[in-house]
């Protein structure tokens, strides 16, 4: 018994809306554009990661696919919608808010991110305007200085410089170096507390405990 009238079989044949399996069984073809599609899993396992050879790749070692972005931006924002992203990394998330016209707003701690992320923007902007779409300009603000040494309170050169001039006095003069020794404890112990309140503030904006 046919599922199908031997009217609606013919209909079918002439749209070229069927294909036969190699035991000669017709089957209805269905386009994908034709179909409802389906709820989207907690698990997306149909967006390729990032790697070595991927034509978006920025080099950026935790970068993330624009399709993600993409669908994630669309699937939570309206156009004209605030994009935020407090760890941009390698700027996907405002790449993607910007060609699916969203605002944005996007930081990192780190200076490789920023230059990665200004470097990006700059791509997305000439890609839009070759494509005859409106683009926006972008500013960058530094609001604080989060590097080690001016967290800690040293200039770079500082432990070197106190390293030679340590070297000379202990050669010119030895009672002064005996008597300053002290001291230099206090201010080793000093930077070695902030380097450790560095390391703390560093894992709990990142979370890592």
């Amino acid at each position: 018994m046919w599922a199908y009238t031997e009217e609606n079989m013919e209909k079918s044949e002439r749209e070229d809306r069927l294909f036969y399996t190699t035991e000669d069984i017709p089957r209805y073809k269905k386009y994908l554009d034709e179909a409802d599609g389906g709820a989207v899993q907690s698990i997306w396992d149909d967006i390729l990661p990032i790697v070595s050879w991927s034509e978006e790749g920025s080099g950026y070692p935790t970068q993330k696919p624009e399709a993600l972005l993409e669908r994630i931006i669309n699937a939570s924002s309206n156009p004209g919608d605030l994009v935020a992203d407090f760890f941009c990394g390698a700027g996907t998330t405002a790449a993607v808010a910007e060609k699916l016209g969203r605002r944005w707003i996007v930081s990192d701690m780190g200076k490789f991110a920023i230059h990665t992320t200004r470097k990006r923007m700059i791509g997305v902007q000439r890609q839009l305007k070759a494509e005859g779409r409106d683009y926006r300009a972008f500013e960058i603000l530094n609001l604080g200085k989060y590097e080690r040494q001016h967290y800690i309170g040293i200039e770079p050169q500082m432990d070197a410089n106190a390293r030679e001039s340590r070297e000379d006095v202990g050669v010119h003069s030895r009672s002064l170096a005996v008597e300053d020794s002290p001291r230099r404890e206090m201010q080793r112990r000093i930077i070695e507390q902030k380097e450790w309140e560095f390391v703390e503030l560093i894992l709990r904006a990142y979370r890592a405990y």
